[in-house]
């Protein structure tokens, strides 16, 4: 039996240093207690209380009109969830687990050279230590421990294009990079300086166009792309199998009138054959399949005051 209590508390204000230069500050204090009770092995019992102060400062510079230069600077702090730190089973559990923390760096720019064309571009860089992963090598079934340290950088790059009132075209790409970054020894291995970490793809590239033939009728297509990914429990990296890359193509179309709205949605259009996800358990990789071809319609009421 599990009691959960979470409270989070969050500031930010902005300041414009300059006409031009605007600073950003803000302050995230988060707290969440459980209290425990293993029905199956007392020695569980007990409490955990995890509290974090997460800062975030970013500067803004506009030298131009059409051009804006920034950087930011954030902490991330997450709990353990109930699931990570409790299991079903004798000795399965890890009520000692310590909070996910990461620091993250980005640069980057806005620029909307024409009326009817936006772009940005950004690099970034999250140093992230104690992540939670599956650690099989502890009896009697395993459980979850903390990893070592591990880095994502990468690229961020985007566009928004309108050439015309009724047509919006959206393109977005991200290359990440994710290793890890000191040694520790799992069940799959040893995990050195450099291994990929699991389940993080190398590239994402997602486009789509969205067309209003008629006022209240919205049209569009959208394609999403998903690189390979090292399986689950091979953070050491023993196995060059992956998760193989897909690509889904979607569409939906919507009409509203005052309040209500009609929508269709076809997924998977192409009734791509894909994972969503993959672990390796005992030298042999199970796989998740993502749903084949699908259809979702339905009705969208907003209530408001119309006059």
């Amino acid at each position: 039996m599990i009691d959960e209590d979470a409270i989070g508390l969050y500031a930010q204000d902005a300041v414009d240093l300059l006409p031009n230069l605007t600073l950003t500050g803000a302050v995230r204090y988060d707290t969440t207690t459980y209290e425990f009770t293993d029905e199956l092995n007392s020695a569980n019992n007990g409490n955990r209380r995890f509290s974090q102060v997460t800062p975030r400062v970013g500067l803004a510079y506009a030298p131009w009109r059409v051009l804006t230069v920034y950087a930011n600077y954030g902490e991330g702090f997450r709990a353990p969830t109930t699931d990570e730190l409790f299991a079903f089973g004798v000795g399965s559990s890890n009520p000692d687990l310590q909070p996910v923390k990461s620091r993250t760096y980005e640069l980057g720019l806005r620029a909307r050279p024409l009326s009817w064309v936006e772009g940005s571009a950004a690099v970034f860089l999250t140093d992230t230590r104690d992540e939670i992963v599956f650690d099989s090598s502890i009896p009697p079934f395993g459980r979850n421990a903390n990893s070592p340290k591990s880095r994502r950088q990468g690229i961020e790059l985007g566009t928004h294009l309108r050439p015309h009132d009724r047509v919006d075209l959206q393109f977005n790409y991200t290359y990440t990079d994710a290793r890890y970054r000191s040694e520790a020894t799992l069940f799959t291995g040893t995990i050195h300086p450099g291994d990929r970490v699991a389940l993080v793809p190398m590239h994402r590239l997602f486009g789509s166009v969205t067309a209003r033939p008629l006022d209240g009728l919205e049209i569009a297509l959208d394609g999403q792309y998903v690189g390979k990914q090292v399986l689950l429990n091979n953070e050491a990296n023993v196995t060059t199998f992956r998760v193989q890359d897909a690509f889904v193509l979607n569409a939906r179309a919507s009409y509203t009138w005052k309040w209500c709205t009609l929508f269709l949605q076809g997924n998977n259009l192409t009734d791509a054959r894909n994972e969503t996800y993959g672990i390796l358990s005992g030298g042999l990789v199970y796989l998740m399949p993502a749903p084949g071809i699908n259809v979702l319609g339905g009705v969208r009421i907003r209530f408001e005051n119309y006059h």
